[in-house]
């Protein structure tokens, strides 16, 4: 009889083990409700690796469009549009910058603000304010970059003004200076074209921090008012001079564009809601750079239906159609992945031709630009 009930207390204790591992673990629910974790993986859609063309291992930061909480709580009217949290120089606390708008401001300006920990009152303080050259909430793109090549940060705020103009203000981090003097604007472009940085490789000593590395420059594109032709553009690159601590102009160079019907572009690029979103609402196909069409790579833009689908590497990516504002040369969307709800892209189109388009993406949520695919278009599709 007593080993009987030795036995019997051993397996009533081992079921009692057993019993709290399925129930803190969780697999009661995959017991019951198997049919839970199918809803949750039916509209997965495999990204495109890495979403990085470049390659070339450099680092950017952009924020989370889906966290805009502050360390502080924002004035009255002030609302917050974007938020990058980082890890401060001296590793101790976390830093932030936010892009937000003021209600009571009348020209709907966007605003930059730091926030850090301050060592003294032992808590989290607004170190500084500065205004921007975007106002258009919709269109608000923050990151953070090594610009300079010196590992000092630089902020970078992207966005549209009221007049729909492509704009980038751009702060840089001084080492050795006081908090609420850190940060010195060195660049603020304002353009009816679009606005690009343009990234080229630094070396294995600077990826190792042993050197700097060679500051990256920025591109403008803007309207060549001494064409009649509309699609013609003027590119003006714009290099950092260490001695001024500013972007300074260095080249001008003029692209010529298609010579079409200039009626017909005039339409298209009235700048009328619908009409430019009508025109791309169809299949547009890669065009490499040898002239042939890539058809395992294409967009299909759908405002309709509001998305906008991408397809390349075998993997399809589906993103919905959140909002457009039109350009000087097309139209400016902003768009958002539907299963991966931290994922922004923000697609500049330019028209090139009636039958083609260039397209010039961004990818929010720590991912680099991307580059700029056009060409044209072959029959029954058209080109991106």
């Amino acid at each position: 009889m007593k080993k009987t009930y030795s036995g019997f207390f051993i397996g009533v204790a081992a079921f009692c083990v057993l019993l709290i591992i399925f129930l803190a673990t969780g697999l009661w629910k995959k017991f019951f409700y198997p049919k839970e974790d199918e809803d949750i993986t039916t509209r997965i859609i495999t990204p495109g690796r890495d979403g990085s063309s470049s390659g070339l291992g450099q680092t950017v930061q952009r924020q989370r469009d889906n966290d805009l909480s502050t360390r502080l709580p924002l004035e009255n009217g002030e609302m917050a549009i974007a938020v990058i949290n980082k890890q401060s120089e001296e590793g101790r606390a976390e830093e932030q910058f936010a892009a937000y708008s003021n209600a009571s401001d009348p020209d709907r300006g966007v605003y930059l603000t730091y926030i850090a920990y301050d060592a003294k009152s032992e808590g989290y303080r607004r170190i500084w304010n500065a205004p921007t050259a975007a106002a258009r909430t919709e269109t608000i793109s923050l990151s953070i970059q090594d610009l300079i090549g010196d590992r000092n940060i630089c902020v970078i705020v992207t966005g549209m003004n009221l007049r729909n103009e492509h704009t980038m203000t751009i702060f840089r981090r001084s080492p050795g200076q006081p908090p609420d003097e850190a940060f010195k604007k060195i660049a603020e472009l304002q353009i009816d074209g679009s606005i690009v940085i343009q990234e080229t490789g630094r070396s294995l000593a600077y990826q190792q921090g042993i050197a700097g590395g060679q500051s990256f420059n920025i591109a403008a594109y803007s309207h060549d008012n001494t064409s009649d032709n509309i699609l013609d553009q003027i590119e003006t690159t714009y290099s950092y001079n260490p001695s001024t601590g500013q972007y300074e102009r260095n080249r001008v160079t003029r692209i010529p564009g298609s010579q079409v019907e200039q009626r017909l572009l005039r339409e298209l690029l009235s700048g009328t809601p619908g009409v430019f979103e009508t025109f791309i609402n169809d299949l547009w196909y890669y065009v490499g750079s040898q002239g042939r069409i890539d058809s395992r790579q294409y967009i299909y833009f759908d405002p309709s239906g509001g998305e906008i689908i991408f397809f390349g590497d075998e993997a399809q990516q589906i993103f919905h159609w959140q909002s457009s504002t039109p350009t000087r040369y097309g139209l400016f969307i902003r768009s958002r992945n539907i299963s991966i709800s931290t994922l922004l892209r923000f697609i500049d189109i330019e028209l090139e031709s009636l039958d083609s388009i260039r397209l010039r993406v961004v990818e929010d949520v720590r991912l680099p630009i991307t580059s700029a695919r056009h060409g044209t278009a072959p029959t029954g599709g058209r080109e991106r």
